[in-house]
Formats: structure tokens, sequence, C-alpha cells
């Protein structure tokens, strides 16, 4: 057995290495927590403590998941700590962690007590009520329970859906979401007794203090934060709403006395009018549902969301010119946005946001997200000069649906035989090796970029020397460009609709076979599709050949490694007869 240095030997300090104790402390683990008792007013908090060098325990409370208070510290050993006092109408959120009496371990998991009023989906006020009064201290969530909208066959067995700011030509209007979570305060509003007039109501959301207006405009019922129009909440009656949880409930209608008493209706689940007003139909009348408002903190899971979601997106990229590919410009733009929403995340404590300072942050990153994934290049970007490329397809016939490549299909190459514009059915993917069209000159194209038009290409048949045109579905004796444009990856390759130009969006697709199943004609086609016969890979089969090599035109823009030399080592622009070296390689121009 061999010795450490030490004296000690290397098994025994290996074997000591598996049981050292880490230097920092564990936190609690396995914390649940329980009712103690029928009236749910005393919590039962237990755990594991992981740690043997901990010398207390620290428990810490909230009520809004966001802002902790410790509210005890008993000794290490501890596994078990009631609270006592609790009100029904509050959510208690507890963690704990340990502490040595200088170091502290992190937090344990986040566990909640309590479903207080409010914080469960659905809901709403409850029947009998004739006159509804706001209550202080409360925010409400104004549901509608259509089944569907603007038609009188609408009935209250649809979803809650809570009225909500949105977005439309531009404006700040009346809107819907069925999403619910009860800490969102863009599903709550403030509602409360107009002084001068107990009968009118004021309207504001609670996120953004927007109101109601009055008015509609462009048919949109609008909301601004600078009007103080008060409303009529009417009792229309109580109705069962099979999707609220509760069963029957009072509805009301909300009228606008300063547009000829109309009131709201639905015309959609995101457009909202002002319409007839004593109609108590299910998508013209709302029930409320109320929520203790000191439950109600800074809302920031969208913001934390819409992080991880570009962080996500951040670990994906890959930095270039080729497809799919990012400018290194717009990754470090969003690397900066991500890095200040992030800052703002761990700081809007101290900062004293507001809510609508933290959704302004939400909607600056989804700003950034949209101009970087438009940034991606979607078109080819693998274009060599130097090579020679075979285009082909996966798809089967004309009126295929498919929108998967499968291995086993074989290819349908893109050829120029006899001044037409085929395709060729080839091998599998399994069988290219022996694919003789990918030997075959009819069924090569050199590629070159347009260098006035980025994302464009010009494509010559080897064979013929006549190129690809998209426009026709065919070929022309003089320079055409195709648009190469990312549609799906199929079989592992990139595949592209090819298209006339970025502005115009004809496209080339298989048709049907012929009788003897070799091949067929092309067939044109316009928009954007997910088909395996609108797709085409463009796959780099080998060097160009000494023929092919000298059509590639030369230049003054062409890079470095596309010169030619002499065995000497001059530079030459257009080679004719002898031996070269090009890309490394010595290459015999007859």
């Amino acid at each position: 057995m061999e010795t450490a240095p030490d004296g000690y030997l290397w098994i025994e300090k290996y074997a000591n290495s598996l049981t050292a104790e880490t230097s920092f402390l564990t936190y609690p683990v396995g914390v649940k927590v329980s009712y103690m008792g029928s009236d749910k007013t005393t919590a039962a908090i237990s755990w594991s403590n992981a740690d043997s060098r901990s010398a207390a325990i620290l428990l810490e409370m909230s009520n809004d998941g966001e802002n902790f208070t410790q509210i005890d510290s008993f000794p290490a050993a501890s596994t078990f700590r009631s609270v006592k006092g609790l009100d029904t109408k509050k959510v208690y959120y507890f963690r704990l962690r340990t502490t040595d009496g200088t170091r502290y371990s992190n937090y344990s998991a986040t566990v909640s007590i309590n479903q207080p009023e409010g914080t469960l989906p659905g809901g709403g006020t409850p029947a009998g009520t004739t006159t509804f009064v706001p209550e202080a201290g409360r925010l409400y969530r104004i549901i509608c329970y259509a089944s569907k909208y603007y038609n009188s066959g609408a009935d209250f067995s649809g979803p809650a859906q809570y009225l909500c700011p949105g977005t439309a030509s531009g404006m700040s209007t009346l809107s819907t979401a069925t999403a619910f979570d009860w800490q969102d305060p863009s599903l709550l509003w403030t509602i409360s007794q107009d002084p001068a007039d107990p009968t009118r109501y004021h309207l504001r959301t609670y996120a953004r203090h927007l109101n109601i207006a009055p008015t509609a405009t462009n048919d949109y019922i609008t909301l601004d934060s600078t009007l103080t129009n008060s409303y009529q909440i009417t009792h229309a009656g109580d109705f069962a709403a099979s999707q609220s949880g509760t069963g029957t409930l009072a509805f009301y209608r909300i009228n606008t006395p300063d547009n000829n008493n109309f009131q709201i209706r639905g015309k959609s689940g995101t457009q909202w009018i002002w319409g007839s007003g004593t109609i108590a139909r299910a998508d013209m009348v709302f029930t409320f549902q109320p929520i203790d408002a000191s439950l109600i903190g800074l809302f920031t899971k969208k913001l934390k969301g819409k992080v991880d979601e570009a962080e996500a997106l951040l670990s994906t990229v890959t930095t270039g010119t080729g497809t799919l590919q990012y400018p290194e410009d717009a990754r470090d733009m969003l690397v900066a946005a991500i890095e200040e929403a992030d800052a703002y995340l761990a700081n809007y404590k101290l900062l004293k946001a507001t809510q609508h300072q933290i959704d302004s942050v939400e909607a600056a990153l989804t700003v950034c997200l949209t101009q970087f994934a438009n940034q991606q290049n979607r078109s080819w970007g693998e274009c060599d000069t130097t090579r020679y490329y075979a285009i082909y397809s996966y798809g089967t016939a004309s009126n295929s649906g498919t929108t998967a490549a499968s291995s086993s299909t074989a290819r349908r190459y893109l050829a120029d035989y006899g001044d037409k514009l085929v395709f060729r059915v080839g091998l599998t993917d399994a069988e290219a090796s022996h694919d003789t069209l990918l030997a075959t000159p009819h069924a090569q194209w050199l590629c070159y970029p347009d260098t006035l038009n980025a994302g464009t290409f010009g494509m010559k048949n080897v064979a013929t020397g006549r190129w690809l045109n998209i426009e026709t579905s065919g070929v022309s004796a003089t320079p055409t460009t195709v648009y190469p444009v990312y549609n799906n990856t199929d079989n592992g390759k990139y595949a592209f609709a090819l298209y006339v130009s970025p502005s115009n969006n004809r496209s080339l697709s298989i048709g049907t076979a012929d009788a003897d199943g070799l091949g067929g004609v092309l067939q044109p086609f316009t928009g954007t599709a997910n088909r395996t016969r609108l797709r085409w890979v463009i796959d780099a089969v080998g060097e160009a050949s000494a023929t092919g090599i000298r059509q590639i035109p030369t230049t003054p823009d062409r890079p470095r490694d596309e010169y030619w030399y002499t065995l000497q080592g001059i530079r030459v622009t257009n080679p004719a007869h002898g031996v070269f070296i090009h890309r490394g390689k010595a290459i015999i121009l007859p």
C-alpha cells in the first residue's frame, strides 16, 4: 500500500474524504406543513435537520411569499414546531434555515397553508345578493361565465373569464383572461362607491390604475389612467354557473349613465363594447370574486418566467453567419437585457418598485426577445463557392400533407434534363453512398451568394450551365436568384423553402411523378407551409470539378481563401490551363 507524504495511506485519505463535511451548512429538508385542530388556526411544521454542526434552526413566515419575517428560533435537534393564531382569511408561507452562530445555510423549500376566499379560481358573488356593496380592504375579480359571445344562445356554462387590461389597435382596451393566478394583479380591480352617489361605482384596474372609458373607440372599450367616470352595477338575477365551483351566483349588469345607459357586453374574449343596456344574457353580466388586499404583493412571477425563457433561449444560441445562427452583437444585447432583468429582480424591494415598473421590465425583455429572434439567420448560411451541391426533397407527391421526413423515404433531386427542371428519384439516406445521382452533373449545382441581396443565391447547374429559376419552376439561360428560408429540419439536415426573393414567396414544390416512377416535373407554390414537398436540403457532395470551378464568377470581394496561386506562389485572377494551388490543394485545369 502506498503512503502519502503526511504518513497516511492514500486509501485512508480517500476514505476520510468521503465522510468529510462540507464547509457550508446544509438547510433543513423534507419540510411539511399541516393543520392542528379543526378550526385551522394552528399550523404544524415538520422537517429533518441534515447538518449536525448547526446550533439553531430559524423559522420565517410570510403572507405573500415574498417578504419573510423570522418568527422563531429553536435548538438544532428540533424537528417540529407549531404556529398558533392563524387567520383563516390569510395565506401563510414558511421556510427554515440553520445557523452555527456565525454562518447561515440557504433556505429550505417554502411551504404554504390556507386557501382563503379569492385564492381559488372561479367563484363569485353569493346568490341572493341583490345589491352589490364593495367591502373596504378587498380587491375584486370581475368574472364572466358566458359559453359564447355576441350570441343569443350564450349561457352560463363557460369557464371563468376575468376582465383585465388588453391591447388592440395600439390602445389599452378591456379584455379577458382565463389563465388564473390568484396573485396576478392584472386580474384584480378596485371597486368603490361614489361618495356623491352610492348607486354609482368607480372601477379601476389594480395593477396600473386604469379606468374604464364610458364610450367605445373603434368598437372597443378603452382604459385610461386619467378618467374618473363612475358606473351603475345592477342586479340581473341569480344564475347557475357550472364552472364556477360554487353553483348559483348573483350576476350584474355594468351600465354607463354617460353613454345612453349602455352596458358592457362581449363581442369576443378580447373585444368588449358598450351595447344595449337592459339584457341579462350570459355575455353581458358579471359576478364579483373578492380577495383580501393584504394578500396581494408585488407580482414578479411573469418577469421571472420571462427571464427563464430568455436564459433557456440563450443556452441554445450559436453565433455566426450559418443557418439559424445569430450575430455576435445580437447575442451580447440579449445577455445585457437578461442581466438587467436579473438585477432588477434582485433589487426591486430596495428600489421600492411599483407593479407598473416590474411589468415594464418584463415588457422590455419581451420586446428584446422578439428583436433577438428576428435577427436569427433563417436563410442558407453554409454556401461554399468551390463545392457542388445536391438539392433534394423528401416530399413524395404534389398533394402530400406529410410534415415530417422519414429516413426510409427516397430523395427527390432537382435536376436539369432536356431544357427542363425536373425531380429525379434517388435512394434513401442510408443508401446515399451508392446513389448515382450524387455523381450526375445534371443533378449537381454550383452556388454563390448574391452580394447585393443578402440571403439570396445564384444556383447554376453543373452539366448545362443554366440557372435555377423559381419564378418559372424551371431553368433559365441568364442568372436568377433563389431565396432559401429555413422551414424545418429533415432527417437531421436543415431544409429550406426555395423562394424567388424576400418579397416574392412563390416557391418550389414536388410535382406528380411520371408513370415510370423515376421522376417528374416541379410545381409552383405560393405562401409558406410545413410540408416535406415544399422543403429542400442543400447538401454539399464534393469539391467542384475543374470545369465547374472555372464557371464560378471571380469578384474583388471574394475571401482570401478563394484565390488561386501558381506553384511559385503568385496569385492569379483567372486561372486557365495548368497546375494551381487552390484552398491548399493542387488542381489541374486542362
